[in-house]
């Protein structure tokens, strides 16, 4: 049975058996002493008497993570001091009583007699959330061993969660992994006091005046990034301003509120500012994880499933902190594993909400490629009518020359024929003759323009006749040696025909303008495997400069083809060295249901070096 007293004014420890034995102490209901931040001394007595026929040694640990200073005063049954040791923050580890933890002390209670122990304890300005064991040696150690295992074992995973979440900003450059990293390493930071990991790291002075701030002031921070990730995950700064609004309002509360807690370390003495300061700092804390629920509950009407997970993850982490607040305050009698549960909840909100980032960015990259997607079609859909336009309208002009103008060179060539038989002699007819003659290549080369434009028949000729004639027309301008190789395959759909030709005129006008070759060649084939047409067009001439291939010159007909081949969701390979020139390019032409298969076929294309290289 352990009993306290609060001292009013300073004792010493014969003032304090005197009080005992007069029954001025209260007597602890349970293992747990609470009375929440305090600017007093505590005293704490209780007697242990040993019946048997040995001595017993016991370990006295009364769990606390706080306390400046524990002062334990053995007295025997006549009422002699027989020994006074220190323990506590104030006290290093190598001057402890047991060297292994904080505050313990070893008891020693000799055959047939009793002990009576006080305990004196400097919580001025700290909680006061203390729980007593007594425990015999083997006991005692196998707890510690438990209890590190514990702490250890959350420790531990939660920083492994910290370091995936630092990778993940490293690999995906998301804010959200960052707020992420930093509140879990905050809440970290408190576990690992709360187990004295950090003093006995940092023991000391040094300790002494910044463990104080250490429980309020990372809550703090653990707060304010706790919202900057919660707006971050809901994307609320797009979508909800007044929210987004009141958020970022109560960060600044909170940051204030930091700094407050940092300039407590210039008066380390005033003990009653301090308290109110880390009181509120502590309820602010609560608020946030309170006010972080209800907005998880309150985005359910527009992201159910994120909402709910959110909520679940968060419930750990906001319901072991607030369980630790509300001890650490002194509302309660603590449950004295109340360390555990805010360990494991911020352990266990880590880990579900890793799994849910993960899930949420696989599903926001489905997303992200739906929309490319639908943008891709957007602008196949647009560059398909764009080249319907232009088809339509390279046919009204072909249809104007060939109709119109090309009608009205005839007959002007008809009537300078009939004018010269009727009122020219023969001299005179010859000279006239050469007129005759530009009128009539010029009509040719109206016919030609006309045929490029717009050849005739399209929906009637196969693709084999259309190259045929493109040939024959090109070889009869005597500027270069054109040879094509068709081969055989299924009657092509009008929009895939004439998007092909248009293909190859593009390439054979840029052979004919840029390329000064002697020799082309065309080829066409079908894949039988992957139901793809290939094209091969190829000249011997100087090559395409090497800032246009780069891209950092880009030019009107190489533009024009890369978009028909986009248009028929082909693929384009040039290569082009001063031996001469290859353009590749495969067309799908196997129907619906195959685009899905084209960007898994991959093709292995030698290099060139010459023409018409087997």
């Amino acid at each position: 049975m352990v009993y306290f007293f609060e001292e009013k004014e300073p004792l010493d420890w014969q003032e304090a058996k005197a009080k005992f034995h007069s029954g001025e102490f209260e007597l602890l209901k349970g293992r747990v002493f609470n009375k929440g931040f305090t600017e007093s001394v505590w005293w704490f007595a209780f007697q242990l008497e040993n019946p048997l026929d040995s001595d017993i040694t016991f370990i006295f640990n009364p769990y606390s993570s706080s306390h400046t200073s524990w002062d334990l005063f053995v007295i025997d049954e006549s009422g002699e001091l027989l020994e006074a040791s220190k323990s506590g923050h104030r006290v290093l580890q190598k001057d402890r009583p047991i060297k292994y933890w904080v505050v313990n002390f070893e008891l020693h209670v000799p055959a047939g007699e009793s002990r009576d122990f006080l305990l004196r304890v400097d919580a001025r300005g700290r909680p006061t959330f203390t729980t007593f064991y007594l425990d015999l040696d083997w006991d005692y150690w196998w707890n510690e061993i438990e209890r590190g295992f514990a702490y250890g074992e959350i420790a531990g995973r939660t920083s492994l969660i910290i370091f995936l979440g630092v990778v993940l900003l490293l690999f995906f450059k998301k804010r959200l992994y960052l707020y992420f990293a930093l509140y879990l390493t905050a809440d970290l930071i408190i576990l690992l006091d709360i187990d004295n990991y950090i003093f006995s790291r940092y023991e000391g002075e040094v300790y002494l005046l910044w463990g104080p701030i250490i429980l309020p002031f990372f809550s703090l921070v653990m707060a304010m990034f706790f919202i900057d990730f919660n707006l971050e995950f809901f994307s609320i700064r797009k979508s909800q301003i007044s929210i987004y609004r009141y958020f970022k309002a109560w960060k600044k509360i909170l940051l204030v509120l930091a700094v407050l807690v940092l300039t407590t370390l210039v008066y380390p003495d005033w003990y009653g500012v301090k308290i109110l300061i880390y009181e509120v700092a502590i309820l602010a804390t609560m608020a946030t994880l309170l006010a972080i629920l209800w907005q998880c509950i309150r985005q359910y009407r527009i992201r159910s499933y994120e909402a709910l997970f959110a909520f679940g993850a968060n419930f750990f982490l906001a319901g072991g902190m607030i369980f630790y607040y509300v001890s650490i305050l002194g509302w309660y009698e603590a449950h004295p594993l109340e360390m555990y549960f805010q360990g494991y909840g911020g352990f266990l909100h880590a880990a579900i909400l890793m799994v849910g980032m993960l899930h949420q960015y696989h599903r926001t990259q489905k997303d992200k490629d739906k929309i490319t997607q639908e943008q891709i079609n957007t602008e196949r859909e647009i560059l398909k009518h764009s080249i319907q336009a232009q088809e339509n309208e390279r046919h009204r002009i072909a249809k104007d020359l060939h109709d119109d103008l090309g009608g009205n060179l005839a007959l002007i060539k008809l009537k300078m024929e009939l004018f010269a038989d009727k009122h020219l002699g023969n001299g005179d007819k010859a000279e006239f003759g050469d007129l005759v003659s530009l009128m009539e290549d010029s009509c040719k080369d109206l016919r030609y323009i006309s045929y490029e434009l717009m050849p005739s028949d399209f929906s009637s000729k196969v693709l084999r006749t259309m190259i045929e004639e493109l040939v024959e027309k090109i070889n009869a301008q005597k500027k270069l040696r054109f040879s094509y190789e068709v081969g055989d395959f299924p009657s092509l759909d009008m929009d895939v025909k004439i998007n092909l030709f248009r293909i190859i005129k593009e390439l054979t006008n840029n052979i004919l303008k840029h390329s000064q070759a002697t020799q082309a060649k065309i080829k066409i084939e079908l894949d039988e495997s992957s139901k793809e047409l290939k094209l091969v067009v190829e000249d011997n001439g100087k090559g395409i400069p090497k800032e246009i291939l780069d891209g950092k010159v880009t030019g009107m007909g190489l533009s024009n083809l890369k978009s028909r081949v986009n248009f028929s969701n082909g693929r384009l390979d040039i290569q082009s060295s001063g031996l001469g020139t290859r353009v590749s390019v495969w067309v799908p032409v196997g129907g619906e249901g195959f685009d899905s298969e084209i960007g898994k076929k991959k093709k292995r294309i030698q290099p060139h070096s010459g023409l018409f290289e087997p």
